[in-house]
């Protein structure tokens, strides 16, 4: 499987294996650096401090101690978001909705970046976009099917 460069299109090989354990990053592993280099990459997307926590994890190669340290967080809220922002960076929705978004009516392009890119849940989505509960079900089935959810 491939994990593709958003700006440059160059892919990074993954197995199958290595793309389902995305959901279980290990802090602790060593990645490889192109997929490091793609989340930073993707990263850009996210709102300013969780790209920063990402920039500093997997693009300057800072520990997550040290991140916590300078943070003043416990390092395992640290260790839990940078493993719940890593596996939305590499999640197939989230390139998805990256390559397809321009095409897509305004609407259904803010659902996205809400509830897909920055993570905010169906209801904080439909609070902040001023629709309903029932309009962001519906544009989410809608993205769900164009960008393949899996």
């Amino acid at each position: 499987m491939l994990l593709l460069d958003d700006r440059t299109g160059r892919g990074t090989r993954m197995s199958a294996h290595e793309m389902t354990k995305m959901g279980d990053f290990d802090l602790r592993e060593r990645m490889d650096r192109d997929v490091g280099e793609v989340l930073v990459g993707r990263a850009r997307w996210l709102l300013a401090g969780d790209r920063e926590l990402i920039e500093f994890y997997f693009g300057q190669g800072i520990a997550a101690v040290e991140i916590a340290r300078l943070q003043g967080k416990p390092v395992r809220s640290v260790r839990r978001r940078l493993k719940r922002f890593a596996t939305r960076l590499a999640s197939e929705p989230f390139a998805g909705v990256l390559r397809q978004r321009e095409a897509w009516p305004k609407r259904r392009r803010n659902v996205a970046t809400a509830v897909i890119v920055e993570g905010k849940t169906l209801g904080n989505a439909a609070k902040t976009l001023g629709l309903t509960l029932h309009q962001i079900r519906r544009e989410m089935a809608v993205i769900e099917h164009l960008v393949g959810r899996q």
